[in-house]
């Protein structure tokens, strides 16, 4: 009630002095409309700096009693009362070298708390190439030989990733899921330290009514300017938004997905997702899990948290603007999908406000669009142009109205900025962490003018989507690229030449009005459109990151003192070679497994276990063709049949060794590394 009235009396309040600005000539309809939709917008804007203000003022104090994490530690409970927790990780064609990196480096910060014995990790896969399957495999197998890991260490494949994420971790719990009280939920590029999966199991022991605890992941390890920005602004106001939004939700939390704790047998008995009615992308099967997951275990008792306070979470962020927006991209159909869930019987408040949040992110796009072109057109349409509201503020008798309006709005959106920094600034050590007070300071001045540059790409970006979505567009839910690359110049005109063109459009509408004043105002939104491909470019660069991190510009903690579980992740990824004893050369995969002793074995070792994945067999006469032909000549569907046949595969196996020199040299010229051909 108290967010409520704190957000909505203020919001009421700017709606109808932002009337008070238009011409009083305009007619009611569009007056009352204009006033509505400002009244909205700026709730928006007032909700988050409200959540920012309660978690500063949360941070502030010595100790929040409300906090589900105040000092607790696994020490407190007894061996006997701790039950099994499996650290699952779904996974769906990834980056092997970094998953599998990510795994080891947390397996081995578990380890070193000397709690390991209460922890089995399961890797999860979804992957359909033949390429990435195999690498898995042979990863699997070397990381496990290499932290002696066999029996604690679980490889899983799916034959078919039905249900994506949701149906992964569902499967997992009608298979396993009864052999353990908890489960820790990574994402492919997730890390967390041992000590704090050990601090989230004796908090889940110390809590019997809570349900699911989420961490606040940190950003990290990303190089391109875009990401360096992304990760500094992240770690300097993400504890602020996070601490307040603890303080308003308490037990009603949100759940992420990932880098959480979630109580087994709630989960299961209270978390199966409904198909939802009709076709895609609105209906079928819920693609935003994670919040209807929290909503049904709330539901059924058990209280979420954030655990705001506890450290040693982190996850990694998309490099460029484009995978960003790619991202987004899935994550807005998902939110949309939650708006057939808004009614269901028994949710919480809190709950059924997760749910409205996460669908008005992305509806405030088009409601901002909306709004900036019903301002063009009551100032192009008015009878006294010289009094166009907001949009000409400065040549209005409304002018008082509109400046203390648009201070209003500019404070609210700062806010957040502003009282993180402070934070941080008021913290000797925490500001040497972030580079010093000055390299701190100028960090936010130029991420407050990069985010404003970036902004109306990301507007224009989010309304397509939500109108394509709404149309019926189809939403790929595919894995996303996220190692460092730079963006090339006709790759980002190809998925920006659409914001740019309206930015064009807009320009030359707004100059035919002319009407200088309503140029000058659009100014920061028109520069962010006609900007947006150079933008995308330079922002995706490694170079001009390390540039900045030369400067002492967007540093954050992880990065000036790294914390013990990302040295061990870096040194993993720089003792992981690209291509292990087992793992396939590029391109030659297929014959690789069919011909190297190693590989072969270990394939078919790993097929033998999964009965109901079988294929049928792929015959006497598939196996002769394999054999005749050029490895790389067989069809995909081919190479997938014996892939699934541990039976064929064997027999093609034995036929290449015992083929004439001619046949079994060609195979090996495939499988061989070029620089082991001789």
């Amino acid at each position: 009630m108290l967010l409520g009235a704190l957000v909505l009396l203020p919001a009421v309040a700017a709606g109808w002095a932002f009337t008070q600005s238009l011409p009083s000539s305009t007619p009611f309809v569009p007056l009352a409309g204009l006033g509505l939709l400002f009244c909205t917008l700026f709730a928006w804007i007032s909700w988050g700096a409200w959540t920012a203000i309660a978690g500063y003022l949360v941070l502030r104090q010595s100790r929040d009693r409300a906090s589900p994490a105040p000092g607790v530690n696994m020490s407190e409970a007894s061996a006997d009362d701790r039950g099994r927790t499996a650290i699952v990780c779904p996974i769906c064609d990834e980056d092997v070298d970094r998953v599998f990196a990510g795994v080891q480096a947390t397996y081995q910060s578990l380890a070193a708390t000397g709690r390991l014995e209460s922890f089995e990790f399961y890797i999860l896969s979804d992957s359909h190439e033949p390429d990435t399957w195999i690498a898995e495999e042979a990863s699997w197998a070397r990381l496990c030989r290499g932290v002696d890991g066999f029996g604690r260490i679980y490889y899983r494949r799916r034959p078919g990733p039905t249900g994506g994420k949701a149906g992964n971790l569902a499967e997992f719990c009608r298979g396993w899921g009864r052999r353990y009280q908890y489960m820790v939920v990574l994402d492919a590029d997730s890390i967390m330290a041992g000590s704090t999966i050990v601090q989230l199991v004796a908090l889940m022991d110390g809590h019997p009514e809570v349900g699911i605890i989420q961490t606040l992941p940190m950003l990290v390890n990303k190089a391109s300017l875009f990401a360096r920005i992304r990760q500094f602004s992240s770690r300097l106001c993400g504890p602020v938004c996070a601490a307040g939004l603890h303080y308003w939700q308490l037990g009603d939390g949100v759940y992420w997905g990932h880098n959480a704790i979630v109580r087994v047998e709630p989960f299961m008995a209270s978390c199966g997702l409904p198909r939802l009615p009709g076709t895609p992308p609105l209906g079928g099967q819920i693609m935003s899990h994670d919040f209807v997951e929290a909503a049904l275990i709330r539901r059924a008792g058990w209280t979420v948290w954030l655990a705001y306070d506890l450290g040693g979470s982190y996850e990694e962020v998309p490099t460029t603007i484009p995978d960003h927006l790619k991202r987004d991209r899935r994550w807005c159909r998902g939110n949309l999908q939650h708006a057939r869930l808004l009614w269901l019987p028994g949710l919480s408040v809190g709950h059924r406000l997760h749910l409205l949040f996460g669908i008005s992110a992305y509806l405030m796009a088009p409601l901002w669009m909306v709004f900036l072109a019903a301002e063009m057109a009551v100032a192009a349409v008015g009878p006294h142009l010289s009094s166009g509201g907001v949009a000409v503020m400065g040549a209005s008798q409304h002018a008082d109205w509109a400046t203390r309006l648009f201070a209003a709005t500019f404070a609210m959106l700062l806010l957040p900025k502003i009282l993180a920094l402070a934070l941080v600034l008021a913290d000797g050590a925490a500001v040497r962490r972030f580079g010093g007070r000055v390299g701190c300071v100028l960090s936010v001045g130029l991420e407050l003018v990069i985010s404003a540059v970036v902004a109306p790409t990301v507007m224009v970006s989010h309304t397509w989507f939500v109108i394509s979505i709404l149309a019926g567009a189809r939403v790929r839910w595919a894995s996303q690229r996220r190692r460092d690359y730079a963006l090339t110049w006709p790759d980002a005109w190809r998925g920006q030449w659409g914001v740019t063109a309206l930015g064009i459009v807009w320009l030359l509408v707004a100059t035919r009005m002319q009407f200088p004043v309503m140029v000058e105002w659009l100014s920061p939104v028109l520069s962010g459109l006609l900007l947006a491909v150079p933008v995308s470019v330079y922002s995706s660069s490694a170079a001009l990151g390390d540039l900045a991190k030369d400067w002492g510009l967007f540093l954050t903690p992880e990065e000036t003192k790294p914390p013990r579980v990302l040295r061990q992740l870096r040194h993993s990824l720089e003792s992981w070679p690209r291509r292990t004893t087992l793992a396939p050369s590029c391109g030659d995969i297929f014959a690789r497994t069919v011909v190297d002793p190693y590989v072969n074995a270990h394939h078919i070792w790993q097929m033998m276990f999964r009965a109901e994945d079988r294929a049928p067999s792929a015959g006497g006469s598939l196996v002769e063709r394999a054999l005749q032909t050029d490895p790389i000549a067989l069809y995909a569907e081919e190479q997938a049949a014996f892939l699934n046949d541990p039976d064929s595969l064997a027999r093609l196996h034995i036929a290449v060794w015992s083929a004439p020199e001619a046949i079994a040299r060609r195979w090996w010229a495939h499988a061989l590394r070029p620089d082991r051909r001789t």
